[in-house]
């Protein structure tokens, strides 16, 4: 009798640790370090910058405050993202975007001005409950697109040459 009450424990025990295993193999945010330009209330800030097409739909990437950059799409600007992790950057080159993106939302005037393929800028900051976009149509170069287009040019840089190995 005690043989098969050693296996009744065993077995939910086994079950229990397989379970756990496989939930922390299959997290979809890998538990990475902030770099020290994150303070604690920065950690859910999300920088993003793409595209949006005629049809709707977004695709670009976006960066945590853990340095992580992804590329992500969705069906429309309302529709949930689904990411692809890309690497991480480094530190010096997070930050550095970081205050780039702050320093001209705090500069510029408001920019919307869709197209049939626009391309976008965004700073999301929930805690302080802070969301900015700029949308400017991909096809001109105009004046009061220019600051937030050398922005998304040096956004666009990132994945080739800043991202950790």
């Amino acid at each position: 009798m005690k043989k098969f009450g050693i296996r009744a424990y065993l077995l939910p025990v086994c079950a229990v640790s397989l379970v756990g295993l496989v939930a922390a193999c299959s997290s979809s945010q890998p538990d990475l370090p902030a770099p020290d330009c994150v303070k604690a209330e920065d950690s859910l800030v999300l920088m993003r910058w793409g595209t949006v097409h005629a049809d709707g739909r977004v695709e670009g990437h976006q960066l945590a405050s853990s340095a992580l950059l992804s590329a992500f799409e969705q069906a429309d600007l309302k529709a949930e993202s689904t990411s692809t992790p890309v690497g991480r950057l480094r530190d010096s080159s997070y930050c550095a975007m970081l205050a780039a993106l702050r320093s001209t939302f705090l500069k510029e005037a408001a920019l919307y001005n869709p197209g049939e393929e626009s391309r976008f800028v965004e700073l999301s900051d929930p805690p302080r409950h802070l969301y900015l976009r700029a949308l400017w149509n991909a096809k001109y170069q105009t004046f009061g697109s220019k600051v937030f287009r050398a922005l998304y040019d040096s956004l666009q840089t990132l994945p080739q040459a800043h991202v950790e190995n």
